[in-house]
């Protein structure tokens, strides 16, 4: 009996990992902390978009805590869909499902209470003790619990945050509303910029950093703290192309000192070559915190929307997967027209709409292609296949 207990809990943990598919998203993400937060321990979203414990068994766990971090420090998280390693908070037997809990460990869930974020695949013979899991997507920001097609007063996730609907595969990101608005059918266009920086686009370094250092500092007034927070730093693209380049995304920033204008900038990764005074810098705002409908033909769309929203809203965008677009004209009438671009209010044609000049269709946004669209007459867009960002 002993050897076929062995035998079915191994084949009950192997049926449990196929059954769960990965979620197609990076493995590590690099966060702030709202709070301490401690490594091997559940953590949760805030509604500022850093991070914070997963204490309750309904928490909706985004990843498992990779470095402890206290309030306001730099640390990341491993995403669902990976195998991990958490801290337990009581005895867990191999192939028993898990729920966060009181200090973000991982207890047992029995019966229907709380939500299951993974099974275990090895023991934890009591509390505090190292126990590896299958960190179910389920248990994640994929697990369905988001609604897509609602507007938010205040943002709730952070900007840019990643959705899959795990059903069909589409893709979505949550995003701020522009001055503009957005509405279903027509692509909501990036409308950020690059930030002025005080001398032109951009601004030198103001101090030398090493090797190893994950923050920078520059001189800028009047800059509010965490006002580039998920944007982007790309600096040493001068002279030094190649030499000193850095292209990271900015975690957070101190605000302007009083009498300096000192910023310092907290980076997602640690510079891999020493920089100097010398390195010219630029920055653009996280490119999803301002979308909006426009008419010009110097932006790129950033996602479909799934609701009506008016400016200083928050939700989400479609990004990839089937998907109605609004059609200029009557694109896919024409036999084998199938790749679809954006136009400039957002709606969509195909190639042979497109006319002048000859080379347009090289230069406009591809927005996907039709699914199908071989019935008579013109009526009606067809359904696309969306292919903005997977």
């Amino acid at each position: 009996m002993k050897f076929v207990s062995k035998f079915f809990l191994a084949a009950l943990v192997a049926a449990a990992l196929i059954a769960m598919p990965l979620v197609a998203q990076a493995d590590v993400v690099s966060a702030k902390a709202s709070g301490a937060v401690v490594a091997k321990t559940f953590v949760k979203l805030s509604a500022a978009g850093t991070i914070a414990t997963a204490s309750a068994a309904t928490d909706t766990v985004i990843g498992v805590c990779e470095t402890s971090a206290a309030a306001g420090g730099l640390t990341s998280y491993a995403q669902p869909g990976m195998v991990v390693t958490v801290t337990s908070g009581e005895a867990v037997a191999i192939g028993q499902q898990v729920q966060t809990g009181t200090g973000g460990k991982a207890f047992v869930r029995l019966g229907s209470s709380g939500r299951s974020v993974g099974i275990a695949l090895s023991v934890a013979a009591a509390a505090d003790a190292d126990l590896t899991i299958s960190f179910s997507p389920q248990g994640g920001v994929t697990s369905g619990v988001i609604n897509p097609y609602t507007m938010d007063a205040t943002a709730k996730y952070a900007i840019g945050q990643r959705y899959v609907d795990e059903t069909d595969g589409r893709v979505f990101r949550y995003a701020g509303c522009g001055t503009a608005g957005w509405q279903p059918g027509c692509g909501a266009f990036f409308c950020g910029s690059v930030i002025d920086l005080g001398s032109g686009a951009g601004e030198n370094l103001h101090a030398n950093a090493a090797i190893g250092d994950t923050t920078v500092v520059i001189e800028v007034a009047s800059v509010t703290a965490d006002a580039w927070a998920g944007g982007y730093i790309v600096f040493g693209h001068g002279s030094a192309l190649g030499a000193r380049t850095h292209n990271r995304r900015i975690v957070g920033n101190t605000a302007s000192a009083a009498t300096t204008n000192h910023v310092t900038v907290t980076l997602d990764g640690a510079l891999t070559a020493a920089v100097t005074t010398s390195d010219y810098c630029e920055l653009i705002i996280n490119p999803y915190s301002n979308l909006q409908t426009t008419t010009s033909e110097f932006s790129s769309v950033g996602g479909v929307p799934c609701a009506i929203a008016t400016t200083g809203q928050f939700g989400w965008v479609q990004t990839w997967g089937p998907c109605w677009i609004t059609g200029n004209a009557t694109p896919g009438s024409t036999a084998m027209e199938r790749k679809l671009y954006f136009v400039g209010d957002g709606s969509i044609q195909g190639d042979v709409g497109l006319v002048a000049p000859t080379t347009e269709p090289e230069r406009r946004q591809e927005a996907g292609f039709i699914i199908q669209k071989d019935s008579s007459g013109s009526g009606g867009p067809p359904f696309v296949m969306l292919q903005i960002s997977p």
